[in-house]
């Protein structure tokens, strides 16, 4: 994975696009889930959290779950475990998703109070726009530069792909 790439990776009728080009902030965006979806994003959070230690940084992950569907058992625990070992990490600062359902977002919310909490900061939000601007005031929250993105016209350019796995 090349530093502020854009990758899509394909399973099937699965797809997760990776989008760095806005390092320290990283966007994942699912389209269905799969086990080797899971596997793809564990590699690609361990390549930025390496490059976050290294640049000294905070990571502020985005995740747009719109379409990403009922995940299997093992994709859940896949992401769980590894959030739970990347999350002990400096480098990690939170988490941004795309909830686009109140309801959903309101179960996460009461999950999280349940469980006593996260290791990281979670904020959910309605849409993709709103979890960029969340991104960027984190970013000024941590004290890093801020990068070149307008979370109103920010979009996804196949022409802009490194590569498709």
């Amino acid at each position: 994975m090349t530093t502020d790439s854009l990758v899509e990776v394909r399973d099937g009728s699965a797809s997760l696009w990776i989008d760095a080009r806005y390092f320290p902030i990283t966007i994942y965006t699912w389209q269905r889930s799969s086990l080797r979806l899971a596997h793809e994003y564990s590699l690609a959070r361990r390549h930025f959290d390496a490059r976050a230690r290294r640049e000294e940084r905070k990571i502020i992950l985005v995740s747009d779950l719109t379409e990403f569907g009922m995940p299997t058992a093992s994709v859940r625990k896949a992401i769980a475990d590894d959030a739970a070992e990347i999350d002990r990490s400096d480098a990690m600062h939170g988490y941004v998703c795309v909830v686009p359902n109140a309801l959903i977002r309101g179960v996460i919310t009461a999950m999280v109070w349940i469980i006593g909490g996260q290791t990281r900061p979670n904020t959910n939000v309605a849409d993709l726009p709103g979890a960029l601007r969340v991104a960027l005031t984190e970013c000024d929250r941590v004290g890093q530069p801020r990068p070149e993105l307008d979370p109103d016209s920010y979009a996804l350019s196949t022409s802009e792909f490194v590569r498709t796995a």
